[in-house]
């Protein structure tokens, strides 16, 4: 069976990475709009609809892990809600009631991100793997600090990666996140992320690429 990618992005600006001539035919590359239902939404539709083999959300989110830098990417591992809790009835923190404490990422794109690591510029950006959380609130310089210490493995945190994750373990398919960090969730967060939208979301795509992508791509920016 050929490999069909689906690649969902919140906003225009990382979908637009993608349409540079290098992405496979065999991938579709879609604008699901910003936000958790936005996401589950339009990640069910293409499901459905185009029967991918894996899914991919890509695109920019705020970087929370010690040593994460803006303009490195962070290939997610596993995937929790930050604004999520049920621990009154048990449940771990982002963990949804009934569903598992948290969503994991295809072994095969981990795999390729692992070898990939040591392929990185010194003194560049880098290539990360850890947890990344997600929900509805853009998280800022007043929320971090209760997101680190709730979440203390977390990498870096968006409003899809989380929905999306949940969407395909409901429907079993593969799933994976490639995200390139925007900004540090601190007072320069609007600023930084506006500034540097364009340029991560060309790294987020190239990383994706050359992660998913069978053939090599010739070079990673």
């Amino acid at each position: 069976m050929s490999r069909r990618v689906l690649v969902l992005c919140a906003m225009a600006e990382e979908a637009a990475a993608f349409h540079s001539g290098d992405t496979p035919v065999s991938w579709r590359v879609v604008t699901t709009g910003i936000g958790t239902v936005n996401a589950a939404i339009s990640a069910t539709e293409h499901i459905l609809e185009y029967d991918p083999t894996l899914v991919i959300s890509a695109g920019s989110a705020g970087g929370l892990g010690a040593g994460v830098a803006i303009g490195d990417v962070v290939v997610g591992s596993a995937y929790r809600y930050h604004s999520a809790d049920a621990s009154a009835f048990g449940y771990e923190p982002g963990q949804i009631p009934q569903m598992p404490s948290c969503y994991g990422a295809t072994h095969e794109i981990l795999t390729r991100a692992r070898n990939h690591q040591h392929e990185t510029t010194p003194g560049g950006p880098r290539l990360h793997i850890g947890e990344i959380v997600s929900g509805d609130a853009f998280v800022t310089a007043d929320q971090v600090d209760r997101v680190r210490e709730t979440f203390p493995l977390a990498l870096a945190t968006d409003m899809e990666s989380a929905a999306i994750a949940q969407t395909c373990h409901r429907l079993e398919v593969p799933f994976v996140s490639i995200r390139a960090i925007s900004d540090l969730c601190d007072g320069s967060a609007s600023t930084s992320f506006h500034l540097t939208l364009e340029e991560v979301a060309v790294r987020a795509a190239q990383w994706t690429l050359t992660l998913a992508n069978p053939q090599p791509m010739d070079q990673v920016v």
